[in-house]
């Protein structure tokens, strides 16, 4: 039975979701399952990055390949069907009930939760960002709808609480970590910092990501403005993805007077940048709004760098005080004490790396995971045969 993937995604590859589906085809591919692709075609969007990751952009996806999808109610087939997060649910419950085919949902992200605090705070920092995922990314629109699809994949414990309290099945419900390909072998740490021009006698904090409010740039900054009066020649490496605005981020760097301290880089290869640099700063204020278990968190502890990260449900699955230091990333001081703790540590900082790729090797081995899903695959498929 053909295995259709599919995913509400153009192929501009602004995010690591496209990169992660196109990934996932290839090992179910390799483990003798016959899977086409479907998805938004990449010539839909002639228009800047930015408005591509719009809501309204996404909105067009959505309806461009239900009408792809909806096409299948005559043939016989197995729907693999990436959705952003739990509030798309009924979209799986539509496509089951027209195409009468068996469905499995995957889950990329989690619902939009605030305290009505927050939702204040956070629309006035980022009101296009916060807004629509609290009006559409919520239980509300999950509890819509009546889970029938086959099976419910999601990256963490944490989703799949969140789904079977939306109404999910416990049964249908399985936890598979997400992929995350590795680049191969890095350059040595002095020719990366010359590729990049960083100081070879300075000690440098690097940050990968987008500009959105939720990742926590800004308040990185100031965590870094205070920990450079410990550590003067302290730099921070910014490898800014494209998306989010990067006017704040600028207006802040100058107010705090860090020009000379920033290090911007444009796109860049991962890999090279956890090799030269010597502490990845991740200070996410939520981990929605962004892939679970996010893309950069996951390669880091494959190459294996002294992490500074989030004390979050989703990322204390994952790391732990042997892998990296949480912390509140609400609270600056909180994030300035735990880069200086990590910058203080020396050969424990060494044991973290080796206990991240150890942690990497277990949690996220490629043929496990490919095991995972084909035995769900295939559990849905003999369910259909019986």
């Amino acid at each position: 039975m053909k295995v259709y993937l599919t995913a509400f995604r153009t192929q501009l590859k602004l995010t690591g979701e496209y990169a992660r589906m196109i990934d996932l085809a290839g090992i179910l591919r390799d483990s003798g399952l016959d899977l086409e692709i479907m998805t938004a075609g990449k010539n839909r969007f002639k228009v800047k990055n930015q408005r591509a990751e719009s809501f309204f952009a996404h909105l067009s996806e959505i309806f461009s390949v239900l009408r792809q999808v909806m096409r299948l109610r005559k043939t016989r087939c197995i729907i693999l069907l990436m959705l952003p997060t739990p509030s798309f649910a009924l979209l799986a419950d539509v496509i089951k009930f027209y195409t009468r085919n068996p469905v499995i949902v995957y889950f990329e992200s989690q619902l939009t939760v605030l305290s009505f605090r927050e939702i204040i705070v956070n629309l006035k920092s980022e009101f296009g960002f916060y807004f629509f995922r609290l009006l559409f990314n919520n239980n509300l629109w999950a509890k819509l709808s009546c889970f029938t699809a086959d099976k419910y994949i999601v990256s963490s414990h944490f989703q799949a609480s969140e789904i079977i309290e939306a109404g999910a099945s416990t049964f249908k419900t399985v936890v598979i970590r997400n992929l995350v390909s590795l680049n191969g072998k890095n350059k040595s740490k002095a020719q990366l910092r010359l590729k990049y021009a960083i100081p070879s006698d300075s000690r440098v904090i690097c940050y990968l990501g987008h500009y959105f409010h939720v990742k926590g740039v800004d308040l990185l900054l100031r965590a870094f403005d205070v920990a450079r009066k410990t550590y003067p020649d302290l730099r921070l490496l910014l490898a800014w993805s494209g998306l989010g605005d990067e006017k704040p981020i600028k207006k802040l760097i100058i107010k705090l007077g860090l020009e000379d301290a920033i290090i911007p880089v444009g796109e860049v290869r991962q890999s090279d940048i956890f090799a030269c640099c010597d502490l990845l700063a991740l200070p996410y204020r939520y981990t929605f709004g962004t892939q679970i278990v996010p893309n950069t968190l996951v390669e880091a502890i494959s190459v294996g760098i002294p992490l500074v990260t989030s004390d979050l449900p989703v990322i204390s699955e994952i790391i732990s005080e042997k892998t990296g230091i949480l912390c509140n990333s609400h609270n600056v001081q909180e994030i300035t004490e735990a880069i200086l703790s990590m910058l203080r540590m020396g050969e424990k900082a060494d044991l973290m790396k080796k206990n991240q790729k150890k942690l990497f090797e277990t949690m996220f081995n490629r043929k496990i995971i490919a095991h995972k899903y084909v035995y769900t695959i295939n559990s849905v498929k003999n369910d259909q045969s019986s």
